[in-house]
């Protein structure tokens, strides 16, 4: 009984002084392993139990600082690349901007210039009276046309310019204001087309002509751009063609906007990784990963809505996204 007694006083005291300890530590390396760097042990005693105890909670206070260091450097890191490439998608549409503005206006510079000639001659014929009914007819004729083209390209070249003043604000200067959807829709997808590749992408917009909201257009348009220029380059990618449907609705709590395509689709293994930063499947051929990630930011932190993706590979893919109608 004395011996029982005895070992059944030195289990408990075990038990109690190293054991329980030996678990509870045990217990702490697996939360730490578990990213839970709060994780600290009550230091209880002075002993070798005591001191691991205290080294355990040095470490974790070490680890605990890194990796907030760490979290605080990638999280300025990726703002910074959000924002260079935000500038980058910017400046590419700004180059492809200043391209489609040359054409109508040389070609309204070329109208003019006829018009003028038009002009000298019948002039001249005026001054030397030899200028007929028929000559001048022609003239009327041939001035109209020159008036109507001039007209149509400069009308061209001030959508053209107002879509570049749209880009080029900054999004942190823009004021909130009320604007059109489906203008904003049709300007992008008409901006960004030169970007296609030389692929025949067929655009369906069904959004009503009245639909508005109060937001920050600009990065309403960036939204339309990233999720195109995503689908031109990935669900699209070894076709020549393919087709998008852009659906924009509205009820009294929210605007819910759908862009769904025809495309290659999305393997379910990388469908809940498309707005990290930095996925990319084109890494090879330039892409970096960002351009989803921009859209999700834009969504939550500008809009604060809501952005969901489905798709099926080899049927296509559907973004939703949900803003509230008070954004």
């Amino acid at each position: 009984l004395a011996t029982g007694a005895i070992a059944g006083v030195v289990f408990l005291t075990l038990k109690k002084n190293v054991i329980d300890p030996v678990i509870f530590l045990q217990e702490s390396v697996i939360n730490l392993s578990k990213k839970d760097f709060s994780t600290r042990i009550a230091v209880a005693s002075d002993d070798e139990i005591g001191s691991l105890a205290s080294s355990f909670n040095q470490m974790a206070a070490t680890i605990e600082d890194y990796n907030h260091n760490l979290q605080t450097l990638v999280n300025n890191k990726t703002e910074q690349l959000i924002k260079a490439e935000r500038l980058a998608a910017a400046g590419a549409l700004v180059a492809g901007m200043a391209h489609e503005i040359n054409t109508p206006l040389g070609t309204a510079l070329t109208a003019i210039s006829h018009d003028k000639q038009l002009i000298e001659e019948i002039e001249a014929a005026f001054a030397d009276g030899s200028m007929t009914k028929e000559s001048f007819r022609r003239f009327i004729s041939g001035l109209r046309d020159g008036v109507d083209l001039t007209n149509s390209n400069l009308h061209r070249a001030a959508v053209l310019i107002d879509m570049f003043k749209r880009v080029a604000i900054d999004d942190t200067a823009e004021d909130r204001e009320r604007f059109s959807v489906k203008n904003i829709i049709c300007e992008t997808i008409y901006s960004i087309e030169p970007h296609f590749g030389g692929k025949a992408v067929g655009v369906t917009v069904l959004c009503s002509d009245d639909l508005t909201m109060t937001g920050q257009p600009r990065l309403f348009s960036q939204i339309i751009s990233n999720l195109m220029m995503n689908t031109v380059m990935h669900a699209f990618s070894g076709r020549d063609s393919g087709m998008v449907k852009i659906t924009a609705e509205k009820d009294p709590e929210r605007l819910e906007l759908t862009f769904a395509d025809d495309g290659n689709g999305i393997e379910p293994g990388l469908l809940d990784r498309i707005f990290d930063p930095f996925f990319t499947t084109r890494r090879n051929q330039g892409g970096t990963g960002l351009g989803l990630t921009i859209v999700h930011n834009i969504v939550h932190h500008n809009f604060g809505g809501e952005i969901f993706c489905r798709s099926t590979p080899g049927c296509g893919t559907v973004v939703t996204i949900r803003i509230p109608v008070f954004a």
